[in-house]
């Protein structure tokens, strides 16, 4: 098992309000996230202790991805953990953090994780998903 841990940073032109409202709302994930395809299972609400569960499209196959949010302050950020992920990880914990900066927002995206695969190319997965995200992200806040 390899360990690792992964920083993405992205500049919003948007207040953090409007950044936090649109990150609280779980049908937003469906809409920045191009592959694999999402599907809501179930949403508790991100508070602490409340659970999500969506189902992944791979096209050939399905995953699901249960979610749990251990800590949110709101307005500043909100960490979840899930150890039942697709392939290649084992282990997820991720911060997202909004951090008002000039007249726009600083979201930090940090994960930490165990994978299957050796750290480094963990790493070019998630960069390619972040980057992924970030693109739609700022169609959907600008």
């Amino acid at each position: 098992m390899f360990k690792g841990n992964f920083s993405f940073r992205t500049y919003l032109s948007t207040k953090s309000e409007k950044t936090w409202e649109f990150f609280n709302d779980i049908n937003n994930l469906v809409k920045i996230t191009s592959y694999p395809k999402v599907n809501i299972l179930k949403h508790e609400g991100t508070r602490e202790g409340s659970k999500t569960e969506l189902q992944l499209d791979f096209l050939l196959f399905k995953k699901n991805w249960e979610l749990t949010y251990i800590e949110v302050k709101e307005g500043q950020y909100f960490i979840d953990r899930s150890s039942t992920l697709p392939f290649p990880f084992k282990r997820w914990e991720h911060r997202h953090s909004f951090q008002s900066f000039d007249e726009g927002t600083l979201m930090i995206d940090d994960v930490e994780f165990e994978s299957y695969l050796p750290s480094s190319l963990a790493k070019i997965i998630l960069y390619i998903m972040f980057k992924s995200r970030q693109n739609t992200i700022k169609k959907h806040l600008t």
